[in-house]
């Protein structure tokens, strides 16, 4: 086994779940996916099973995927919530069991090119935030654009018809743009600098126009930096604004760079009715939703998005919903 690998591999032997799913990125330390999960597992009295987190470097994320394939992984079928699944897996040669783990950055991409299968949205886009492990095989799922859209609906917003305008072009701007066609809103402007990104985004809305019976694209808009002198016009023309980019969120290893800053040059075009989504959580209230506070908007955070992706993945990987009072013991 590389010697890079050999740390997380010990991290799994001696962690105290014997059925195991955790979050595989840098950095991870922060995350607050562990709280939810393992929350979750314990209301459903799921004994033996828990939630790490792995820090992942860019460079080791090959290993990695091989390292679980080749160890942790049972090679037949099991239901994933009987009672005696510990007893099966260790009965097989497994002392730990991997259910599957979510990826965040820098993986969401690059991961795609280790496993067996993608299905969902990441077969559209190549973006993948859940890995399920089953049958000595992992396949990839996206859980970001749905999670998104419930977290919405919570916060009973519609967006049937609606105009939706997505700061950023990362992975999951592209996962709520596929979701948005899914949902058949009005229009969706993606609003991004040039480069790889929005190259990205581009191949994904050709892929879309390429499946019309699946997704609604017949008003997808998308600009770049060039075009940042009509953005003010772009968001008074929407209904929904959803800043995906990570411009505003605190960095913990670094304070001292944690400054107020947002995508948005000026905030004039946050008018009445407007609704504001921030997928960062980190800080709670980032300056974009203190200026929608301000101008007295609906608005959400990141955490929204955050928990109903996680019910997603949860669901993937074992098969039940979160217990209703799980999403009361979070905000």
């Amino acid at each position: 086994m590389p010697e890079n690998i050999q740390r997380i591999y010990d991290q799994i032997i001696n962690c105290e779940y014997d059925i195991l799913t955790g979050l595989v990125g840098s950095p991870v330390s922060h995350s607050l996916s562990p709280f939810i999960h393992n929350n979750a597992f314990r209301r459903l009295n799921l004994s033996g099973y828990g939630y790490d987190i792995f820090d992942v470097k860019r460079d080791e994320l090959e290993d990695f995927v091989h390292m679980i394939k080749n160890n942790f992984i049972l090679k037949e079928k099991i239901n994933c919530i009987r009672d005696d699944i510990n007893n099966s897996a260790k009965a097989a040669g497994y002392f730990k069991m991997i259910l599957g783990f979510n990826v965040t950055m820098p993986h969401k991409r690059n991961i795609s090119a280790y496993l067996d299968e993608l299905k969902g949205s990441c077969a559209l886009t190549g973006i993948v935030n859940t890995v399920k492990a089953e049958n000595g095989r992992l396949t990839g799922y996206n859980t970001d654009g749905e999670g998104f859209f419930n977290a919405l609906k919570n916060m009973k917003q519609s967006s049937t018809g609606k105009t939706m305008t997505i700061l950023g072009a990362g992975g999951a701007a592209g996962a709520i743009l596929v979701s948005a066609a899914e949902h058949k809103l009005g229009t969706i402007n993606v609003i991004n600098r040039s480069g790889p990104g929005i190259e990205n985004i581009r191949l994904i809305l050709n892929k879309m126009i390429n499946s019309p019976d699946l997704y609604h694209v017949s008003k997808i808009n998308i600009f770049t930096d060039e075009d940042k002198s009509l953005m003010d016009d772009i968001i008074f023309s929407s209904d929904i604004l959803v800043n995906a980019t990570p411009i505003g969120m605190c960095d913990p290893d670094r304070p001292d760079k944690n400054e107020k800053r947002s995508f948005l040059g000026s905030f004039d075009a946050l008018h009445p009715g407007l609704f504001v989504a921030d997928l960062i959580y980190e800080p709670r209230m980032t300056e974009l939703l203190i200026e929608a506070d301000k101008r007295k908007l609906d608005y959400m955070n990141g955490l929204n998005m955050l928990y109903e992706q996680a019910a997603l993945s949860f669901k993937i990987w074992t098969g039940s919903e979160f217990p209703q009072d799980c999403e009361s013991n979070f905000y």
